[in-house]
């Protein structure tokens, strides 16, 4: 037998062992091979004109289904958009200023930060984005997917179609460096401290936050967690280090039951201080265990709206490509009664509105007072 007649078997043999492996994983895994059989006819025997659809986008319709399907919370990003919420995750992005509600219909515009550029260019409560970049968004888009394609690099421009009051407008702004995550500013006597989210660095930032507003000899504090987007829990974590003693400050129950307590320890310099936390409905998240947290060890008290209502902890795997799929993986219960605000939210102790037809902040104004007449 010549040498080329040897290697055409020897290549013959492995073509047919690949053949049969590759056989052998489908007859295994009967889901895969339906899935290959869909994604066959559609590449096959879809008319959709001049668009077809590329198998790589195929593939991201499939995780996103696979995800949205078993998960509410679940969010999957696509390289360019994943590289975003890592930004976003390190606290380092430029925005827009403006925090909503993903809807059937649209991104609900529910707060617009003054001076930021959302509100430079006359976007309100209330506004329904349609489109970012001449990019419609689907049935299913969730909010993070939302948040990154409006991010992008400071002094570029996003475009976006707006529906107010069912009249279409496009509006442009340029996006600018939002990732500030403390505000901090003395109200008499009493301090204020604003935490946009618990993203890094926003411990330390809350660290120094305090530390200055002590400094400037405040004889209490008002936390701002309204439209506080969440974060990391170790972020949550030793932020509330700060207020709280030796507690357990929350729990997280996982797939299997099992529950791990998170601790606080003593010796913080701003355990002591007067504290009330404000809250309302884009309160989601980490912000959210760390109200109940302050309530149900009666460190402070709540004033404003309900919660979101986000009781889930989430971990964001990424995958081979450089895409990120983030997964509900537990839920958190709070510390001294097990409660999870899963769908309900944590309710304020003290219920006040904002009232939007005036510019003074109402809810601001009550626990400022409150904290004056405790001193």
């Amino acid at each position: 037998m010549s040498w080329g007649t040897r290697l055409w078997v020897v290549f013959v043999m492995v073509a047919w062992f690949a053949i049969g492996w590759l056989a052998r994983g489908y007859l295994r895994d009967p889901e895969a091979a339906l899935v290959q059989q869909a994604r066959s006819l559609i590449q096959a025997e879809y008319y959709g004109g001049a668009t077809q659809p590329a198998p790589r986008e195929l593939t991201y319709a499939a995780i996103r289904g696979m995800l949205y399907t078993v998960d509410q919370r679940g969010v999957f990003l696509p390289p360019q958009l994943a590289a975003k919420g890592r930004e976003d995750r390190l606290g380092v992005f430029a925005g827009i200023g403006l925090t909503g509600d993903m809807q059937d219909d649209g991104f609900h515009v529910t707060q617009v930060n003054p001076g930021d550029p959302a509100a430079q260019i006359g976007l309100q409560p209330g506004d329904i984005i349609v489109a970012i970049d001449g990019q419609r968004l689907p049935w299913g888009t969730r909010y993070q997917e939302v948040a990154a394609m409006i991010r992008g690099t400071p002094g570029s421009v996003v475009g976006l179609d707006v529906l107010r009051d069912r009249e279409p407008r496009h509006v442009e702004a340029a996006r600018k460096d939002v990732s500030a995550q403390v505000t901090i500013r003395s109200e008499g006597s009493i301090g204020y401290l604003s935490l946009r989210d618990f993203n890094s660095p926003a411990a330390e930032s809350m660290r120094l936050g305090l530390g200055k507003l002590l400094d400037q000899g405040a004889r209490g504090v008002v936390w701002d967690l309204r439209g506080n987007g969440g974060g990391s829990l170790n972020e949550l974590l030793q932020t509330l280090d700060y207020i709280l003693g030796d507690e357990v400050a929350f729990y997280s129950e996982s797939a299997d039951g099992r529950l791990k307590p998170y601790y606080t320890t003593s010796g913080d310099f701003a355990e002591q201080i007067p504290l009330v936390v404000l809250i309302d409905n884009d309160t989601y998240s980490a912000p959210e265990v760390a109200a109940a947290a302050v309530s149900e060890l009666q460190r402070g008290i709540l004033v404003g709206q309900t919660t979101h209502g986000k009781g889930t902890i989430n971990t964001v795997f990424a995958l081979g490509d450089g895409s990120t799929m983030r997964l509900t993986v537990a839920r958190w219960l709070s510390a001294l009664h097990g409660v999870s605000y899963e769908g309900i939210g944590v309710s304020p102790d003290v219920f006040i509105t904002d009232d939007p037809a005036t510019s003074a902040d109402e809810v601001l104004q009550w626990a400022v007072a409150y904290l004056a007449g405790k001193n």
